[in-house]
């Protein structure tokens, strides 16, 4: 029982030192009964190997122009 106590007069102290997080989170909870869940935006990631192609791709276009220019 100590150590909950413990635990629970920690959790007391940060929201003593930060409480606007309490207030948020109450917020953000209202909101979303009201609203509902927000939809999660999709992330676009390119593949490694697309990456590669388009800087081999400038390394031969830079290495063409260094050479144009000579």
């Amino acid at each position: 029982m100590k150590s909950i106590k413990k635990i629970i007069e920690k959790e007391e102290q940060k929201n003593r030192k930060n409480p606007g997080k309490a207030n948020r989170e109450k917020h953000e909870e209202i909101n979303k009964a009201r609203r509902g869940e927000p939809i999660p935006v999709f992330k676009v990631v390119t593949p490694k190997k697309i990456k590669e192609k388009s800087r081999t791709g400038l390394k031969k276009k830079l290495k063409k122009e260094i050479k144009e220019e000579i």
